[in-house]
């Protein structure tokens, strides 16, 4: 990390609690972050050992990760509608709590809140026509992104390793011409593509970041999945 010129970043407690969202546990909205953090919070961060929810709080960002079903069959699961019910009101409503997602938790995040942005662009999830994507793809990261984030420009050829294992893609259209699209609505951007899927992650500055491969795994719990 120091030999390639990159500051080492302060330390930084990170307090995860995980949830059944299938039976239909969620973060209460009353642990959301509401505020910015003040300059003595960030100091300190005691973990408590009280057991209840509000020991939790307040919660900084959500993360959605993979699941076995497709964005696409979300009539059929109504866990999934309510998700997809949540991440619209958090999005909405408590705009200090950041939202990510890997693999599923990318493509509904996209689905629920791209098609909010204006009219020009159709957005879905779909079997990708191109085929899967499993094990370690090279992401051509998109400039535009590397612009914001200027660590990437470090990256051999500006294209990051990324442990994949998904056969569905997000799809962008432009009404006005019927084709596909690796651009996005303003303030989005892609973050980057491969020559399977186009769409490879989405940012929103400031409140939301997914990736289609899976930050979350390595190669050995993906070996398991399969």
């Amino acid at each position: 990390m120091n030999a390639s010129g990159v500051k080492e970043a302060p330390s930084a407690t990170v307090r995860v609690s995980a949830w059944d969202i299938h039976g239909g546990s969620y973060p209460p909205y009353d642990i959301l972050r509401q505020k910015p953090p003040d300059r003595l919070e960030r100091c300190l961060t005691p973990l408590s050992t009280d057991s209840g929810s509000h020991a939790l709080g307040p919660v900084d960002a959500i993360l959605i990760t993979g699941a076995a079903p497709g964005v696409y069959e979300i009539e059929r699961h109504a866990w999934m509608q309510n998700l997809e019910v949540y991440i619209r009101v958090v999005f909405q409503n408590y705009r200090h709590v950041q939202i990510l997602g890997s693999c599923f938790g990318h493509q509904i995040i996209a689905k629920t809140i791209l098609p909010d942005f204006g009219s020009t662009y159709q957005v879905g999830v779909e079997k990708c026509p191109l085929g899967r994507e499993v094990g370690i793809y090279e992401v051509q990261m998109n400039h535009a992104f590397t612009r914001t984030f200027p660590v990437l420009n470090k990256l051999p050829e500006g294209k990051l390793r990324v442990q994949m294992m998904h056969a569905d893609w997000v799809s962008v259209t432009r009404r006005d011409s019927d084709k596909r699209s690796m651009s996005l609505p303003h303030p989005w951007q892609n973050i980057g593509s491969t020559a399977i899927c186009p769409i490879q992650g989405l940012y929103y500055p400031g409140r939301v970041f997914t990736v289609q491969g899976h930050f979350e795994t390595g190669c050995f719990c993906d070996d398991q999945s399969m």
